[in-house]
């Protein structure tokens, strides 16, 4: 079986090339990079961002229908904020949650005394996946129920994946 870069790498085995994972959410560049509005024709302009940088492994959309541009530019308004004052910014072809969940850290110091990996617990606080990550067991099995029954292991040569970066989330605080 001729195994990807990636499951390669995975297995701890030598690829021919370091797989890379892009989070790609920049629309206005995929417009200038293809040269094809990606408002007007976001499949074609996918398609044409593939074959440019394959290396990137791009999703596609499913169809061209556009898409609506967003309120939030580059040139005019750039942020706003919701019912609650909470900010929004533009964040790929739409807006982005808030990330003020640390708005109750009065100091630097209150960070810096905060330590996700002891808290554990995040069900009651609004990050991107509010749960309790504090048992090991209990998160497994609710990534667990995602998959076929009785399929302990991915299959051969899968590169399917599960994980959480909790460390990530200290860099999201604001002061009051």
């Amino acid at each position: 079986m001729a195994y990807s870069d990636r499951y390669l790498a995975y297995m701890g085995m030598a690829p021919k090339r370091i797989p890379h994972w892009e989070h790609w959410s920049c629309p206005d560049a995929e417009t200038y990079l293809t040269g094809i509005d990606y408002y007007e024709h976001p499949r074609l302009c996918r398609l044409k961002m593939r074959e440019l940088y394959p290396q990137l492994g791009l999703s596609v959309p499913e169809t061209d229908d556009p898409k609506p541009r967003p309120k939030l530019n580059l040139t005019g308004q750039s942020s706003s904020k919701d019912a609650e004052n909470m900010s929004h910014v533009r964040w790929g072809d739409g807006e982005s949650s808030h990330w003020d969940w640390g708005k109750h850290f009065k100091t630097v110091d209150d960070v810096f005394a905060f330590s996700p990996l002891e808290q554990g617990d995040f069900s009651d606080i609004p990050v991107v996946e509010s749960r309790d990550y504090s048992d090991e067991e209990k998160l497994y099995q609710m990534y667990r129920k995602n998959y076929p029954a009785g399929q302990d292991k991915a299959p051969e040569g899968s590169t399917a994946s599960v994980g959480r970066a909790i460390r990530t989330m200290t860099l999201f605080f604001t002061f009051a």
